[in-house]
Order: structure tokens, then sequence, then C-alpha cells
């Protein structure tokens, strides 16, 4: 929604609006909340007045057609102009009243053929009442609808019936108005429905539509982390597919409707929660085993994932939500199991085997964790196969062995989660091994941002521990706990001094005197510190147009340190810093802030905020004032003295040093302050060209962007434009230089707005050297115990060492870190259990070599 952009104090010369239309005076327009808040007051024909004439023929050549319907209107008629632009709505009323006289004026809009004035064709788009001598006093109303940010042209002169010398005074007010379409009322969530819980790492959101709505913003936060709300997609249907969920994790999600003028229903917070849970059988190679009798959940809303490529399934032509178990026989006899469901539900299932032994390591860790089955096409077909409309089903086996293994796969295309209960029944003879077995591995990551750094807390729950021997949990950088037997169900701990990278991360959890009982997980390290704890890291204020609103809030991860300056009372509170520009050209000095208290469920800003306004992060100078006392979140600040297309720095501090979790909701309501446009900048080395790649935090009216293209720091050639998708919540783009120079190459973005102001980014430079010799050998091979990896490179450089098997499994990776020269890399062989192995060297340069190693 448009907000006011509201005037301090008209200059004298600026109340009598302007002689000729490309000089014409802007005035402000008013928000839907506030109507009639600016109204512009002048008098004319006063002593000293301007001697306005007739700007028909005016020296910006403007072509400019006689008002319709104006019968009195000559070339002799004396005119006067105003300006304005057309707000978010598209939709505008006029209000203009007389103080002074009662006498009358006529008008005209028009709109300009081009963003600027000069040279422009003006249209006529409204008037007042055919120019009649009531021209002047009705309010005209709704106006448009007309694209926002169109620029509109007051004409106004007095009627020719009258003396045009005559003293007059008048007021004028120009306000938004909505559009004749209703704003969308807002939309509840569907699905998942509240406190659900799904079965996969991403999900389909639905909510009902709304009427007048076009699209909906889609808002999600981590209730786990204790985030905040993103704006996570936008949707021109009532559903939204959100993914890279996290195992184990509490969602919390909103929509926000809005309709073909842009208009939103930003108050409704409709939430729905839903939790992410565990789900480590979905598939053959993470088949759990089962310990008879014993109980399996089927779960809904699962990935449709099979056993493996072109796995054979038997009767089954579909397996919806499907679950993978195994079990042991532990002495020869006739099998017989029966599955039942409750609640009731159409369950099918298969069941293959025998098999003799269990397939080590997980394709993503970096150890011996089992995999289970020969998954894919090697199971073969399947030796039970149930699809008939039961609640479950009998499995029978005549003359079963001791040490066989076999897998059971289940699927539920019913709406709702069941379990299945598994027991022996009738003359079943055979026993069951409930070998040692890791049913729950689980870890939660918090942070230390002050240092970007982390700990993870993990939980491994084991049925029939090992009797002897140690267990270790550890992370593929080598940190890691070790527990020692006897060993409780349930084992705890912490690994600490973990890197926040917000990358994938793995936990493997192994004992030494049972290998084969092993497992490992996933997840994401945190990211690193907040950007906006101190000055120098500020946010750039992301905000449509000119206004918007923003939250914030501190922690004991955001904020400065007792070691930075005093700028605004106290030296031991954190704080949050922004930082905003003002436009080249401004029609006022003053930024207002309206705060409107806490934008979280604990809102404990004791006593209130403190607030200011530094000129730059050296000298923490503040302007006029130079700090300001917000109470309970709840209050208006002013600043004034602002320069045009300069860069400012907005420190938020709580007044009380001892609440570090303290949130707002902030609304900036300023003329001519912009966000800064350009969030990032980078420049990516490939062999034979470069990689341009910036991101924008808003657009709003960017006509295009220039990139140049310099062989040193002080002379550039510009090498391609690139037109601007104007899209209100920014855009990724990206370009490719193909004409690189071998040495060192910069580069900088010009952004060029539609009324011609420019705004350039920071030069970047990238080394494009040719890349040097690079060799891989291994010695001895075969190896049976130990290999050594010998790598030749010239140049310093990162990378991994991959290890699989003949069928592209992973078996383990090794990162490395190269010098110039030669580099040798141990790896162990005896730990992997296939006798052929393929290396494969990867350099962050993009170099790749693979040889075959045999043991």
């Amino acid at each position: 929604m448009f907000c006011c952009l509201w005037l301090a104090i008209t200059p004298i010369w600026a109340q009598y609006g302007a002689d000729e239309p490309c000089n014409a005076y802007s005035i402000a327009v008013n928000s839907l909340q506030n109507p009639d808040k600016i109204k512009i007051a002048a008098s004319i024909n006063t002593l000293g007045a301007p001697n306005f004439t007739n700007s028909t023929a005016a020296t910006a050549k403007v072509q400019l057609l006689q008002p319709t319907y104006c019968n009195g209107f000559t070339t002799t008629t004396n005119d006067w102009w105003y300006t304005f632009t057309v707000p978010y709505s598209g939709y505008f009323s006029c209000n203009f009243t007389n103080t002074i006289n009662r006498q009358y004026f006529d008008w005209v809009m028009y709109t300009s053929s081009t963003m600027t004035c000069s040279g422009s064709t003006f249209t006529e788009v409204a008037s007042s009442s055919q120019c009649t001598a009531n021209g002047m006093q009705p309010t005209l109303t709704q106006v448009g609808p007309l694209p926002y940010g169109t620029r509109i042209y007051l004409r106004m002169w007095h009627e020719a019936a009258f003396n045009q010398k005559n003293i007059q005074s008048y007021e004028i007010s120009i306000n938004e108005v909505a559009a004749p379409d209703d704003v969308p009322a807002c939309v509840e969530p569907i699905f998942p429905p509240n406190n659900a819980a799904i079965f996969q790492n991403k999900v389909l959101l639905q909510w009902q539509t709304s009427n007048f709505a076009t699209n909906y913003d889609i808002y999600l936060k981590d209730s786990t982390l204790n985030s905040e709300y993103e704006l996570v997609g936008n949707s021109t249907s009532h559903n939204f597919t959100v993914d890279n969920l996290i195992s184990s994790h509490v969602y919390n999600w909103y929509v926000v409707p809005f309709n073909k003028y842009a208009e939103s229903n930003s108050n409704c917070q409709l939430t729905n929660s839903f939790t992410v849970q565990a789900s480590p059988t979905a598939s053959c190679l993470t088949a759990l085993p089962l310990c008879i009798p014993g109980s399996i959940l089927l779960p809904i809303n699962r990935n449709d994932s099979t056993a493996g490529t072109n796995a054979q399934y038997g009767c089954l032509t579909e397996h919806t939500n499907p679950t993978f178990y195994w079990f042991k026989v532990a002495t020869d006899g006739n099998l017989k199991l029966r599955l039942t469901a409750n609640p009731a539900a159409d369950v099918d299932f298969v069941v293959w085997g025998p098999f003799y032994g269990l397939q080590p390591a997980l394709a993503s860790c970096s150890s011996n964790a089992y995999s289970g089955f020969p998954c894919g096409s090697t199971l073969g077909e399947p030796i039970i196969c149930e699809n008939s409309a039961t609640y479950g089903g009998d499995i029978e086996i005549d003359s079963a062995k001791a040490g066989a293994f076999y897998l059971l796969m289940m699927t539920n295309p019913s709406p709702a989660a069941t379990t299945v209960t598994v027991k022996t029944f009738g003359n079943n003879k055979a026993t069951y091994d409930c070998m040692p077995t890791i049913y729950e591995f689980s870890a939660t990551p918090n942070t230390d941002c002050n240092n970007n750094t982390y700990s993870a807390k993990f939980s491994l729950k084991v049925k029939n521990p090992p009797a002897s021997g140690s267990c270790i949990v550890t992370d593929n950088l080598g940190h890691s706990n070790t527990f020692f037997a006897p060993f409780a169900n349930t084992l705890t701990g912490t690994i600490t001094g973990l890197t926040a990278n917000n990358a994938p991360q793995n936990l493997t959890a192994y004992f030494t005197d049972l290998p084969a009982l092993s497992s490992c997980i996933q997840f994401t390290s945190p990211a690193p510190a907040p950007n906006n704890n101190s000055c120098t890291t500020t946010q750039s204020l992301n905000i449509d147009g000119l206004v918007g609103n923003l939250s914030g809030y501190t922690s004991q991860c955001a904020g400065k340190d007792a070691a930075e300056p005093n700028y605004c009372g106290a030296t031991s509170c954190k704080s949050v810093f922004y930082k905003l520009r003002t436009a080249q050209q401004t029609s006022s000095n003053i930024l207002n802030i309206q705060f409107k208290g806490g934008n979280l469920a604990t809102n404990d800003c004791i006593k209130g905020l403190r607030l200011a306004l530094l000129n730059n992060c050296t000298t923490l100078a503040p302007v006029s004032p130079t700090c300001v006392q917000i109470p309970n979140n709840n209050g208006f600040a002013s600043f004034t003295g602002l320069q045009p297309g300069t860069d400012y720095y907005l420190a938020v501090t709580p007044a009380d040093c001892s609440s570090y979790d303290c949130s707002w909701n902030m609304e900036l309501q300023g003329v001519g302050v912009l966000p800064v446009v350009l969030g990032s900048f980078e420049v990516m080395s490939n062999q034979h060209n470069n990689v341009l790649q910036w991101q924008t935090l808003y657009e709003q009216n960017i006509a295009y962007f220039e990139v140049y293209r310099g062989f040193d720091n002080q002379h550039f050639d510009k090498i391609a434009t690139i037109t601007a998708n104007n899209f209100r919540h920014g855009y990724q783009y990206q370009f490719t230089d193909n004409n690189i120079s071998n040495h060192t190459n910069f580069y900088k973005i010009k952004i060029v707005f539609q009324d011609g102001t420019e705004e350039t980014s920071v030069v970047k430079k990238v080394s494009n050297l040719q890349a040097s010799a690079f060799s891989v050998t291994i010695a001895p091979n075969p190896a049976p115990l130990r290999a050594t990896v010998n790598i030749h490179s010239q140049r310093a450089d990162k990378g991994q060492i991959l290890v699989s098997d003949a069928i592209g499994r992973l078996l383990a990776t090794y990162p490395i870190t190269l010098t110039p020269g030669n580099n040798q890399f141990t790896i162990p062989t005896h730990q992997f259990q296939t006798s052929t192995l393929f290396v494969n060297v990867l350099t962050a340069n993009g170099t790749h070599h693979t040889i075959q190693l045999r043991k």
C-alpha cells in the first residue's frame, strides 16, 4: 500500500505552483489511512506573486493540446502547474477548497508520453466539470486505473469570465483511493492440517482461495530454531511447494493475498503448524531391522520412493507411502507372521529374500554404515506379494533357514496413518534374531553465532546394545564423542567446535565390537552470524518503493559489543543496524519512522527502544536529534537534515541492556528515502569465462543494468546491457563474459533508473591466470591395506577425494588442501569390503581425475 510522503514546510515560491509544466511543484499523495493529511495552501496574484503566463508554447518544447470543453480558454489565459505520482492502487482523488474570495479555477490533468517532462506529448485524463464556473467545488474521485508511478501534471487557471488579477487563495489535497475491486479476504490454511506430521523434506502447502486475489505471498518460519517468518515464495494458485525442510523440526506458515493492484490484506496471519517427522525407512537403502513381535508405523504424505532402480514389485502396480524393514531368522523352521493394521487401512506389502549378509556403506556418509540390501533389480521378483483390500495379511515361508535375511516393504494408500503389528501365528517354528539395532539417531544444532561456530546435540537410541567395546559418534571432520560399555539404551552427547556455514553435515555412529551396528544422519549447519550486528555489516533496507514495513529483533547473536563507540546512551547494549540511501533528488530532508510494537510472541523490550541515525560507520556521528527514545516499541521518530544521494545507518537498540530478545515492527515514512538496491555482486572464474551474478533487494522503476569490464581499476568499457525485470522482491541476474583477459579482470554494474538517475556497484576483480599442470598417481595398486594418492599441482587449491564402488555408490569422502608441488594423501583401503574401487579427485578449479584401484 502506498503510504504518505508527508511534506514538512512548503517554500513560499512553491505555494504558487509553477509557470510551466517542467518546473511544476510536486505534491505528495496522502495514503488511504490518512486522507487530507497534506494540503497545499497557496494564494495567487498577491503582492509580489509570480507573473504567470500561458504555457501553450512552453520553453521545454512540451506539446500541449488546447483543454477540451473550455470555451473561454485562450492563448492569453494565465495558467500555473503542479505535479504528483499515481499511488500503488492506481487510483486517486483531488480535493480543491477556496479559502478567500470564493472565486473559481478551472483545471485539467495530463499524463506525459515519456518519463521526463521535456519533449513530451501531454494527454488529457481528467478535467474540472467541463470547465464551468463550478469547476472548483466538487471533489474528483477515483481517477484511474493508471499505472503506479505515472507522473500526473495538473494545469490550473482562472475562469476567463473573471478578472485574472483578482487575489485568490485555495487548498489542494491529492488522496489515494482504493481500486474498485475489494481487498482480498484473509485465507485459511487447509493442508497440512494444523499440528500435522509429514514424512518427507518437502510439503505442498494448500489454502482457501480468496475473492479478488490474483496471487499470494507465502511466509514460513522454523519454530524449532526460533527463526523469524521469511517470505519463501509467491503463487498465482492456491498451493505452493516448500522443500529442504529439516527432519524433526516444527514449522509455522501463513499466506497473504494480493489483488491485481498489488493491494494486500497484510493484517492476516492465520497460521498453521506442521512437524517434519523423521523417516529413515522410506527406501530399501535405509531399511530398519524388525524385532518380532513388533510394530511398524505406516505414514502418509511420504515420497513415492522405490526399493531401487528397476526394482521388481510383483503384483504391486503402485507403492505409495513405502516403509522398508528387514528381519533375520535365528533358527530353522516354518515362518508364519500375521500383519494387522490398526486403525483399519488398506495395507499392501511384498517380501524379498532370502539374503545372506548385509551390504556396507551408506552413500551419504564416509563410514561403514550398513545399507541393508543390494537394492534395485538385484532384489529380483518378490517371494510374497499381497495387494488385496485387507487390513494386512500373512507371511508364510516353509523351511526358513537360520541366518537368512528377508526384506519387507509395506505401502499405505489410505489417507490416514496406521500402525501394523507383526506377530507369529499357527505352527510357526522359526525364531528371530533381535540383533542390536540403532532405531533412532537425531541431532539438533545449537548456534554460537558470536564466533560463527555451533554445537550439535545428538541422541542415539539402541536396542540390545553390545556388551563390550566403545561407541563413537563423529562428524566428517574428526570431531567426536566416545562412549564405553556397558551402554545405556539412549546415548546423548554434544559435538562442539563445528563451523556455522549453512551447509550439509554428517554425523556417524558406530560400535567398535560390532562394525555392522552403525548409522549416519545428515542435517544442515546453522547460518553464520547475522550480517547486521555492527555498523559496518549493516542490512540494507528492503522496502517497496519509498515506504515499507520492516521488522527486527536483538539477541545474544546480534549487536555490537562494549568495545564499540557510544553513540546512543549505552555501550553494553546489543544493536541492530540498517542502511538506507536518500534519492539523488528529494523534495524533503526528513525521515520519519513509525514503530508499531513487537513482531514476535515474546515482546520483552521492557524499557522500549533507542534510535540513532548515523552519517557513517567510522565516526558514528548521528544526525539530529542524536538519540530518540521509543517507549514500549510504539512511537514515532523523526530525523531532519538528510542530504540527497547519501548513505545513512540506522541503529536500533533496546533501552534495557539486560533484555536480549527484543522485537519490533517499523514503517518508514520519508520523502525521497530509498533502500539500497543492490544486495550482492559476485564474479566467479571458470576456465574460459567469468560469470557475474548480482542480486537486487528490491526493484522499482529500474530501466536496465550496464555491465562494465576493465583490465585495470581505472578504465572500463561497457560490455552488456541487461533489461531489468522490476520484480518487487528483487531478482538474481547473471551474465557470462566470454572475452576475458588471461590476467586480472575488473567488473562493475551500473543501475540506470527510468528517470535517468544512476547507481554504480563496487568493483570486483578476478584472476584468470591459465590453469597450471595437474597430475594424479596412486601407489601401490593393488593396495590391500592402504594406498597413497599423489597429487602434483602448480597452484594452491582445495577439493575432495571421492571413493566409490564398481556400481557407483559413494563409500568415502576426504576433503583435501593442495599446495604448489607434490601432495600426498592416504586412503585406508582395508575398511572397504569391495575389491574394486574408483578414486575420483575433484578440485575447486574444476579439475577432475578418476583412477581405478584394486585391493
